[in-house]
């Protein structure tokens, strides 16, 4: 493909990722990039975060990857109590209403495999975040989130991924699909677009996940040296 017909079919893949973003919705993920940068380069990641923000980006690995992340989160909860009044006070109503406010830690771990070189035509990753891991995880029925992903290129132009979450939280479950592209029409060029939670069980709480569109375009110049992303 000659260069001027790359700068076109990158104009107008631009266009498309940047009307996607626009009504993307915030979606909450772990990972040491995620937690430090807010999320940037969701579209674009390029480490196991992929494996949840868009599987296509393992589809460029050429390496055996373990990522281990922690996080530390207090969350400010609030408890009514009621009682039955005495026989006496029961004029104003018949329970007794007391509110309190409780602080409670909340410890999450996440892990993450990516084999990028067993086989050259389809890279694979796994990855588990789970809160109060290990023992509170499953002996409070504490909430945990497993991602599996599977991406291959094509010319090393185009980095295709689908995956899939099965999600845990509460006293119920849910299973999601995820799909996603990379493009680099130029050597320092990288355009992103991920679809997350298209596909979702019914279940009683599958509204709190919602489907969402992520997308981003970057640009490394000086031998890759500086990298713009947005």
């Amino acid at each position: 493909m000659r260069a001027g017909n790359r700068l076109s079919v990158l104009t107008v893949l631009a266009v498309v990722v940047l009307v996607a973003s626009a009504s993307a919705q915030d979606v909450y993920y772990y990972g040491t990039r995620p937690l430090a940068m807010g999320g940037s380069g969701a579209a674009l990641a390029d480490d196991n975060n992929a494996i949840q923000l868009n599987p296509a980006g393992i589809a460029f690995q050429d390496r055996y990857t373990i990522d281990l992340n922690y996080q530390r989160t207090e969350r400010l909860r609030k408890y009514a109590w009621w009682k039955q009044k005495a026989w006496a006070e029961q004029e104003e109503g018949d329970l007794e209403v007391t509110n309190v406010d409780k602080v409670e830690r909340f410890d999450i771990w996440h892990l993450s495999l990516l084999d990028a070189i067993t086989s050259p035509y389809l890279k694979a990753g796994l990855s588990f975040t789970a809160e109060g891991f290990p023992g509170a995880t499953f002996e409070d029925n504490r909430d945990y989130r497993i991602a599996l992903a599977f991406a291959g290129t094509f010319a090393d132009l185009v980095g295709v991924g689908f995956g899939g979450t099965y999600i845990k939280f509460d006293l119920s479950d849910l299973l999601t699909a995820n799909a996603g592209v990379i493009i680099r029409p130029l050597k320092f060029v990288s355009i992103g677009l991920a679809v997350r939670d298209f596909v979702r069980t019914e279940t009683r709480y599958h509204d709190w996940v919602t489907a969402s569109v992520a997308g981003g375009v970057a640009v490394m110049l000086f031998e890759r040296r500086l990298n713009l992303s947005a």
